[in-house]
């Protein structure tokens, strides 16, 4: 499938920017992380270029390991020490940056739901509000870092109810997806997910979206002395 112009454009210096955004949010594991991140381009790439996800029918599907491998880095961080001292010391500003990107990942579904790739349902005019969350990010950033404002309870909740608008897309999206397990899209199904770029938005995207979230409630919540 042949994606429009704009929308590749528009994703790729979304990948690139979010990869830049946490690779400066961890400052002293700079080339670890960019060693774990190219790999898993590449990877999720070479696959999708190769069709891999495209068949449909599998169970489980083949969808999954999209997104598996980067499930599984971030439970290995929240497990054993050396990533939770990671976690640690990664810098909650560019945390915080890398929501700004759901306001053009939101565009990008949009398109790709004008181009018949994805269902309704997962934009803004369906059940996706994601968007609110990519605004309200920059409000929390001019709060937090420009005027100076710091308030660690508003930072808890903001990131608690951005966690909860991620599953929402997430569950949706997965659910779209032509597969045994569809619920949702059966006119037009979540198929842009399952070739090259857009299968690195859950491969790799939406996960550090999910880890940006998971990493600064657990800094927010172990500093509450």
């Amino acid at each position: 499938m042949m994606f429009e112009l704009p929308s590749l454009i528009v994703f790729m210096l979304v990948v690139v920017a979010a990869g830049v955004f946490f690779i400066q949010a961890a400052p002293q594991h700079k080339q670890w992380v960019t060693r774990v991140l190219g790999f898993l381009i590449l990877a999720q790439s070479g696959a999708a270029f190769s069709g891999f996800y495209l068949d449909s029918q599998l169970m489980p599907p083949r969808f999954a390991l999209a997104i598996l491998p980067s499930l599984i880095i971030i439970v290995g961080l929240f497990t054993f020490k050396k990533g939770k001292e990671f976690l640690d010391a990664l810098d909650l500003r560019f945390l915080l940056m890398i929501h700004f990107l759901r306001i053009p990942v939101e565009w990008c579904l949009y398109d790709l739901y004008q181009q018949a790739m994805i269902p309704e349902i997962m934009t803004f005019e369906g059940r996706n509000f994601d968007i609110l969350i990519g605004i309200s990010a920059i409000l929390i950033y001019l709060i937090t870092y420009t005027f100076k404002r710091y308030n660690r309870a508003l930072l808890i909740v903001w990131n608690v109810i951005g966690m909860i608008f991620l599953l929402n897309i997430v569950v949706h999206a997965i659910l779209s997806v032509q597969s045994p397990i569809q619920q949702f899209g059966f006119d037009q199904p979540n198929r842009a997910v399952l070739e090259y770029p857009f299968v690195l938005l859950p491969a790799v995207v939406v996960p550090l979206v999910m880890l940006s979230h998971l990493a600064s409630l657990r800094k927010l919540i172990l500093n509450a002395g």
